[in-house]
């Protein structure tokens, strides 16, 4: 009857608007999650809005896109590592759907010295990520309160559960 959810197109704007503030010009590398998961398509599509203007006027050149098959982070790990050697490390920005993809992302990074210098996205406010902002290898991550979501969730159980009171007495 009702489904409660973030806005996964408000969260790729956030990360999009970031990584163009933060390195309006460069070879960026664009990760995705799961094709078959459509708050995949919502994020990307989100960020594009931000990132494909300057992509356009030639300030922002994607060197890499890719799918995380089943939002595995390893994957996304194979796809840096190798876009870095093919793009001789010369990558400004990842955009990482989550922290833990961008865990991984970091993890390439640091194999070739460019932890904290590329600017690297994520979302879920995990601790692990936290920790990787104050030591200067994730940029940014979009924090989702699910205190919040809970409370919409509870507040809507109680109004359908009124209705559905409310129906059965007429």
């Amino acid at each position: 009857d009702a489904y409660i959810t973030y806005s996964s197109l408000r969260v790729g704007q956030i990360q999009g608007r970031y990584l163009i503030e933060k390195a309006p010009t460069g070879n960026y590398i664009i990760l995705f999650g799961d094709p078959a998961d459509n708050n995949s398509s919502l994020l990307r599509e989100g960020a594009m809005e931000y990132i494909r203007p300057r992509v356009l006027q030639r300030y922002i050149n994607i060197v890499k896109e890719a799918p995380i098959i089943d939002w595995n982070p390893l994957n996304a790990y194979n796809i840096v590592k190798n876009a870095l050697v093919e793009n001789n490390n010369n990558i400004v920005a990842i955009l990482s759907p989550n922290d833990s993809i961008a865990n991984e992302v970091i993890r390439a990074l640091e194999e070739q010295g460019l932890a904290g210098k590329v600017f690297v996205t994520g979302q879920d406010g995990d601790l692990q990520a936290a920790r990787r902002i104050v030591n200067g290898t994730q940029s940014m991550t979009v924090f989702k309160d699910s205190r919040e979501l809970g409370k919409e969730a509870v507040d809507l159980a109680v109004k359908l559960s009124k209705d559905l009171t409310h129906t059965e007495s007429e």
